[in-house]
């Protein structure tokens, strides 16, 4: 039988950031991506980790790109495996290639 062990509510979220657009979770860590979060610009996007003991979640981190650039859906795409973890912006402009994307490690 499948139970909800918890509702996960980042800090720092907002409307409109599509929190868990993409997730991962591996043993006791999570990542959820939010494609259009708000950050040093407009819907640059975010990615929030989470480590699990016994049964709660706490958030560890809210990933940013250094780069980070309006509408580049960074979180659009998310993956974690041991203590790394990557993060995709789909729309990230790379090497004046606009929307070329870039994975962030």
């Amino acid at each position: 039988t499948w139970t909800l062990q918890q509702d996960i509510d980042p800090a720092n979220r907002t409307a409109g950031d599509r929190f868990g657009a993409s997730v991962d979770i591996e043993g006791d860590s999570l990542i959820a991506g939010g494609s259009t979060a708000d950050s040093t610009t407009a819907q640059v996007g975010a990615a929030w980790v989470f480590t699990r003991s016994g049964s709660v979640w706490t958030q560890q981190q809210r990933l940013l790109a250094s780069d980070g650039a309006t509408a580049d859906n960074f979180g659009n795409s998310v993956a974690i495996s041991g203590d790394s973890a990557i993060v995709g912006a789909s729309f990230a402009r790379v090497s004046a290639l606009d929307a070329a994307g870039a994975a962030y490690v």
